[in-house]
């Protein structure tokens, strides 16, 4: 008998154990020597051949139960995601998915200022995940996990997940991140938006900036980390919390895993960095100098930045500096 088989088995005894001992208490002996019959009306007595049906259908459903699940388990195999890629989107919309990028090109592409949500994707490859050819970009990205893939030859990285130059607006929210080098957003364009950037609910596994060695391993890495907004000026309603962040040594590279440069927002709604929780700030190798760590405000100026409420833990330079 099969392993399968035998487990079915063993179920389907214990199922008939449970039913029959009420139900031998309802039928009486059936028979059997040494066994009084339970002095209930006649109205409430179960047959013997009851009983037996009884036990007959509680081993056709154990067995059944034990077939569907195996019909599920099957299905969930064969219904894994395909991957694709590059893309370039030209038109606003919806896009869900599973997209590649390698040295040549980026795996998605936002071609268009029209507002584009990704959601429920993979996005993986060996260089920068998403990027824009174009200003001004809306970009929502949501429940989407983000895999930087070993890049080969030397001197090279993973890339960041995300990478946008001259934007409107940017949220990014429930994804995960492992060994990519994070979300970096460069000159903010002015529009008239609240809350041009959301960064909320993220899980990231290892920021990674090392970089290639021409033999299979790293040598280095360049600066990388979770977030970082660049020349982001004036904007209200900047949100970046409720992220995990977890960076593990000799297995990332990073500088400061939240960064704001150059960056500020108004005197009413400052950039509000809240309720983060950062375990881990090394450089690659982990023995190397290094000035990265936690929070890093005010970085090459700016000014309307907060930053309440975090954990940051584990780090080999600073924790919250300005």
């Amino acid at each position: 008998m099969s392993g399968r088989s035998n487990s079915r088995f063993q179920l389907a005894v214990l199922v008939v154990a449970l039913v029959s001992t009420p139900l031998k208490r309802l039928t009486g002996s059936c028979g059997s020597k040494g066994m009084t019959r339970m002095s209930f009306p006649s109205r409430h007595r179960v047959g013997c051949g009851m009983f037996a049906l009884f036990i007959a259908v509680a081993a056709l459903m154990v067995s059944s139960v034990s077939v569907s699940a195996t019909a599920a388990s099957a299905t969930a195999t064969t219904g894994a995601q395909v991957c694709g890629g590059p893309l370039v989107i030209t038109t606003g919309g919806t896009y869900s998915g599973c997209w590649i990028a390698n040295q040549q090109g980026t795996a998605v592409t936002i071609a268009t200022s029209a507002p584009v949500t990704i959601t429920n994707s993979t996005i993986e490859g060996t260089t920068t995940l998403v990027s824009n050819s174009v200003n001004d970009v809306n970009i929502a990205i949501d429940h989407t996990q983000f895999y930087g893939l070993y890049p080969g030859g030397t001197n090279l990285w993973a890339g960041s997940a995300v990478q946008l130059l001259d934007f409107d607006s940017f949220s990014f929210e429930h994804n995960y991140l492992q060994q990519t080098g994070g979300v970096h957003l460069n000159e903010w364009s002015g529009a008239a938006i609240n809350s041009p950037v959301i960064v909320d609910y993220n899980e990231a596994e290892n920021i990674d900036g090392r970089l290639t060695n021409g033999a299979g391993g790293y040598s280095g890495s360049v600066i990388a980390g979770f977030l970082q907004l660049v020349d982001v000026q004036n904007a209200p309603g900047i949100d970046i919390s409720w992220n995990e962040i977890q960076n593990t040594a000799n297995e990332s590279g990073v500088g400061d895993n939240i960064n704001i440069f150059d960056s500020s927002g108004t005197q009413g709604s400052p950039i509000d960095i809240h309720d983060n929780y950062i375990n881990g700030a090394y450089p690659y190798p982990a023995t190397n100098a290094f000035s990265g760590g936690g929070i890093m405000l005010g970085d090459g100026g700016g000014s309307y930045q907060v930053a309440d409420d975090n954990q940051v833990i584990s780090t080999t330079n600073y924790g919250i500096a300005n």
